[in-house]
């Protein structure tokens, strides 16, 4: 995951932007100006989608960040989740220009790369790379969800073919051990599930770490790809008094989404070099 001090400095910015069923697409900015982004040919950083304005957002070197301008958008722009009219990025983070999630990085974070181009030109993302690129993306996705919902612990579940669920990412203390029961539940339902008070839950009454183990709160969270349930995201809290609300589950969709096409952008990936080396 990208380590706790990483900060823009005066190497320029790296932006992944995720467009549906497509690959994920580099855009390298160079320090010292300002970019435009949004759907109309003419932006610096085009990103063809009906969710996203003409000039949706604009994006400069603020020296000790990268400020980002909604530029009045019909769909507006969220940094972590959260909706912006105008704010500095100065550290690893997510933007989503209306419908659109777009990974921010330094650009030293990426500089071996290949396929750079000192421009904003777009250009697809390496497959060698994307490996180590997709983990950290991951890992801090999922210390977003950890934020956003207020809790201790996250991690994020893949769902097996045999129905297992084996952990992909874990962030916070190992004990106790989070609910098996309630990830295995939205796993088998694919029903979202957002328990603020464990003690009351009939459902979670077996789950050996919320009777032992002292888990006050909780949330599971499904992902699919079309109707099947790939990966189940998950965060808990030992602490008492943690309520989730309607806000709380809003702000996490968002989070969801982003897994779900870093996930499916690795299926895509690992299919593509499964073929060539059939070849």
């Amino acid at each position: 995951m990208p380590a706790k001090d990483e900060r823009f400095d005066h190497d320029g910015l790296c932006l992944t932007a995720f467009l549906p069923g497509q690959p994920g697409q580099l855009h390298w900015l160079e320090p010292g100006r300002r970019y435009a982004v949004g759907r109309s040919p003419d932006a610096d950083v085009c990103l063809d989608h009906a969710s996203v304005s003409r000039i949706h957002l604009l994006l400069e070197d603020a020296g000790s960040g990268w400020l980002a301008t909604d530029q009045v958008s019909k769909n507006g722009t969220r940094l972590d989740g959260r909706p912006i009219d105008r704010a500095v990025i100065s550290s690893p983070g997510w933007l989503e220009a209306g419908g659109i999630p777009l990974l921010v990085r330094p650009a030293a974070a990426e500089s071996g790369d290949a396929g750079r181009s000192g421009h904003g030109d777009g250009g697809v993302e390496p497959g060698p790379d994307w490996g180590k690129s997709n983990s950290d993306a991951l890992d801090h996705t999922v210390r977003e969800l950890a934020r956003l919902s207020g809790c201790e612990r996250a991690g994020l579940w893949q769902v097996l073919e045999d129905g297992g669920c084996r952990p992909v990412v874990q962030l916070g203390d190992a004990e106790p051990a989070p609910s098996m029961t309630a990830i295995r539940r939205a796993a088998i339902e694919g029903i979202s599930e957002f328990c603020s008070d464990t003690d009351g839950a009939r459902a979670l009454a077996g789950s050996e770490s919320i009777s032992t183990g002292g888990i006050r709160a909780l949330l599971a969270m499904p992902i699919f790809r079309g109707e099947q349930v790939i990966a189940v995201a998950y965060a808990d809290s030992l602490e008492p008094g943690k309520l989730f609300t309607r806000h709380d589950a809003d702000l996490l969709e968002a989070v969801i989404r982003q897994l779900k096409l870093l996930l499916d952008t690795a299926w895509v990936r690992d299919n593509i070099h499964a073929i060539q080396r059939s070849l």
